[in-house]
């Protein structure tokens, strides 16, 4: 009795860009097939990582952590847990140091406030808006204009809104304000929310992207204009600036002074890794 015969079939799809490197992924496919038998075959599909990729992070190791009082312009307690999410990009580039895409990865931890607030951030003014193209964003209520590939409308600078309320992120654990403050309540799992940003090949390079100068921001229950910024980090497009140099904000654009009071305390704080939070 002849023994059967069984053929392989490998193939591969990968995309290169102008300068010859292939893209992110490339899918590769294989089929096995008995030509003396039926139904004899299988296909497997992988990705294989670009090796010509060069990856980057910031925070450089590990998270960095942002934390928020969310009653600007009004002071608040200043335990700054009203928001506490720790970050970390992942910058991807080809050997000609051009930026291909950018994935953030967001943790939420905390927030011990009443109010359903959102979060977002913006990339460098070197940035055009209409090049990238975002996904992995949490829209849950109808407050937030998006553009077509993702980025936040009517705003002069790229804009990301990665989520609009945290209590639709996190579960209310019944007991306290906020999630993950109150000792006496129910600890409830940290969210994580993921956001890729695709570049176009070959056009903006890692120092354009300019990554450690992003620019977080809160927005405060459901209402777009209310924005609490970093210290001397300015506003979007879409902030309320009638807001500023009301009760305890000591704002001054014309000076670069965003932010904070009249004694520098500020709104929110960054820390370029992991802190216990209040």
């Amino acid at each position: 009795m002849s023994k059967a015969a069984f053929f392989l079939t490998l193939t591969v799809s990968a995309k290169a860009n102008a300068s010859g490197n292939i893209a992110n992924t490339a899918s590769v496919t294989s089929t096995t097939a008995d030509p003396n038998s039926t139904n004899n075959s299988s296909t497997k599909t992988i990705e294989v990582e670009d090796p010509n990729d060069i990856i980057n992070h910031f925070p450089a190791s590990g998270y960095g952590t942002l934390a928020y009082e969310d009653l600007w312009p009004g002071k608040g307690d200043y335990d700054f847990n009203d928001l506490v999410l720790d970050y970390q990009f992942e910058i991807k580039t080809n050997t000609n140091n051009k930026v291909n895409q950018v994935t953030g990865t967001f943790i939420i931890k905390a927030f011990g406030a009443a109010l359903e607030n959102g979060f977002g951030f913006q990339l460098s003014s070197n940035i055009v808006a209409s090049d990238l193209n975002v996904s992995g964003y949490s829209l849950t209520e109808n407050f937030i204009h998006l553009n077509g590939n993702g980025t936040e409308a009517g705003q002069s600078k790229p804009t990301i809104i990665v989520y609009d309320n945290a209590f639709n992120q996190m579960q209310h654990p019944g007991i306290g304000i906020g999630v993950n403050t109150d000792p006496a309540a129910p600890y409830i799992t940290p969210d994580t929310i993921k956001i890729i940003i695709n570049f176009p090949v070959n056009k903006y390079s890692f120092n354009d992207l300019d990554i450690s100068n992003f620019n977080p921001f809160l927005i405060v229950n459901k209402v777009r204009g209310i924005e609490v910024h970093l210290p001397d980090y300015p506003p979007t497009s879409l902030a309320d600036e009638s807001k500023f140099r009301t009760y305890d904000d000591n704002t001054n654009p014309s000076a670069g002074v965003y932010y904070k009071t009249v004694n520098n305390l500020p709104w929110a704080i960054h820390i370029y890794e992991t802190f216990a939070y209040p």
